[in-house]
């Protein structure tokens, strides 16, 4: 990843946390990233594939950590259970997963997703 697409992930990704999807926008983004909002585009076609990209690195890093905390000797059912559980609240605590939940950015990152994945 480049030094710039990386600076404006980090950046995106701050903002999108302490702020929220809806409320964070592009020119935000560029302002932290102290570069000019076209170069934001130049990486990112929208503030939605931005979030999208940010948000399946966080879903996975999130479902990483659960499948590494699995106890395997336990019973299945318990295993379920507890990761369950553990996925349920560790997604509601991390902010950026957490807006998936806000119907009005559901509705737009779905769209995004759809298109790009064909699905």
């Amino acid at each position: 990843m480049s030094d710039k697409r990386a600076l404006i992930r980090g950046q995106a990704k701050r903002l999108f946390s302490e702020q929220g999807f809806k409320e964070t926008s592009i020119a935000a983004i560029a302002g932290a990233a102290r570069i000019a909002v076209g170069s934001v585009y130049s990486y990112y076609p929208s503030k939605e594939h931005l979030f999208l990209e940010i948000f399946l690195e966080e879903n996975a890093s999130l479902k990483q950590a659960c499948l590494a905390s699995v106890d395997r000797t336990r019973e299945p059912k318990e295993v379920v259970a507890d990761l369950l559980s553990r996925m349920s609240r560790d997604f509601m605590e991390n902010p950026i997963l957490r807006q998936w939940y806000d119907p009005r950015v559901y509705a737009k990152l779905e769209r995004v997703y759809r298109e790009e994945k064909g699905q």
